[in-house]
């Protein structure tokens, strides 16, 4: 998945240019790609290996498959068996709550901490069904108009998001050196929760990680 991004990151300079791109490639592993650009065009790349890729329009993702492969088995069982469907409804109630054009680097870190389940049903701190569960690894928003991004400095979605500016780190395309780093870093505010106790409670809530350990481990 690294290296097929960073062809389409490299090479394509619009969200279809990018999606025809991932079309292209063949894969090992089903995977789902969200991908946008500074015009407002935002697409999901769906792709399964031995199956064609679908592309669709779509604001919004999860874990779920919704075109050709929807009814797959394997599609069907993540629907059923995870919080991929509560996570993509309680999305959807607050990108109906954006105004078009209002979208900021702090409303999409808000979002990426919503800790509330959809429907108003009630959702204790740590539920799986809320967007943030406290089980994320990291987190980035990327600011396709300035083309920035403000990453996650953890624990989780919980500490400070950092503004990192790539036309800083990389080398420019005449083979100039990149530009100097600010003396300062951009941050948004850790959120409310790590300060008074809560994230504790929620991370206890959560859970350990729903994965497996490999034989011969512990």
């Amino acid at each position: 998945m690294a290296f097929s991004l960073r062809e389409a990151l490299g090479a394509a300079r619009s969200a279809h240019e990018a999606a025809t791109l991932l079309s292209a490639q063949e894969v090992m592993v089903s995977s789902i790609t969200f991908v946008a650009d500074a015009n407002g065009v935002s697409l999901v790349v769906e792709r399964a290996p031995g199956a064609n890729a679908f592309v669709r329009e779509a604001p919004l993702v999860t874990n779920h498959f919704e075109g050709p492969l929807a009814t797959d088995p394997k599609n069907q069982a993540v629907r059923a068996g995870t919080t991929t469907l509560a996570r993509r409804a309680r999305m959807d109630e607050l990108h109906a709550e954006l105004p078009n054009g209002s979208g900021t680097v702090p409303r999409a870190v808000a979002m990426l901490r919503d800790h509330r389940c959809s429907g108003g049903e009630a959702c204790a701190l740590g539920d799986r069904r809320a967007i943030d569960a406290f089980i994320a690894t990291h987190g980035v928003v990327a600011d396709l108009t300035t083309r920035t991004l403000w990453v996650s400095e953890g624990p989780q979605l919980s500490g400070r998001f950092v503004k990192v500016e790539p036309s800083l780190l990389v080398q420019r395309s005449d083979g100039s050196p990149p530009a100097a780093l600010k003396a300062e870093l951009e941050t948004l505010p850790p959120d409310e929760v790590l300060a008074d106790g809560r994230y504790a409670e929620g991370r206890t809530r959560s859970g350990a990680p729903l994965l497996k350990p490999k034989r011969g481990t512990r």
